[in-house]
């Protein structure tokens, strides 16, 4: 091997690894908090199984996907703060932040749109994501009826 296919191999190498610690991992984090919001509601609350939201994994299929599991999860929430009596006020907010970032996921697969659309993706989807890791404290903190 030259050193040219050295550092060839160590930018491709270097590459995965930015790939994983900026994408899979968070992305992991984040669709387990979705499958966790599911899952702290009761099974009559839920409008959709918490396994579903696994399917976000499947690339192209998951710009159409998010949009339902973020339907989804927001309709078992209201359910479920409805069904303990949780008075909460955001839940619509959330429900329509959740749909603008599935919007700009949509987006980003116009070309040379997605570069625009990313700073915007990252801030508003973590925004989406740590709304629903609140609504998820509320659920434990909450005595369930």
């Amino acid at each position: 091997m030259t050193s040219f296919d050295l550092k060839v191999l160590a930018l491709a190498g270097g590459i995965f690894l930015l790939f994983w610690i900026f994408m899979v991992l968070p992305g992991y984090f984040y669709l387990l908090t979705l499958r966790n919001a599911l899952a702290l509601c009761a099974p009559e609350s839920r409008s959709m199984s918490p396994g579903r939201v696994w399917l976000l994994w499947i690339p192209l299929f998951n710009v159409a996907w998010h949009f339902v599991v973020v339907v989804h999860v927001m309709r078992s929430l209201q359910n479920e703060y409805a069904r303990r009596h949780i008075e909460d006020v955001t839940l619509g907010k959330t429900r329509v932040l959740g749909l603008i970032v599935c919007a700009l996921i949509a987006g980003s697969l116009v070309p040379g749109l997605w570069l625009y659309l990313l700073g915007l993706w990252i801030t508003l989807g973590t925004n989406f994501w740590f709304k629903i890791c609140s609504c998820n404290e509320r659920l434990k903190s909450t005595r369930d009826n």
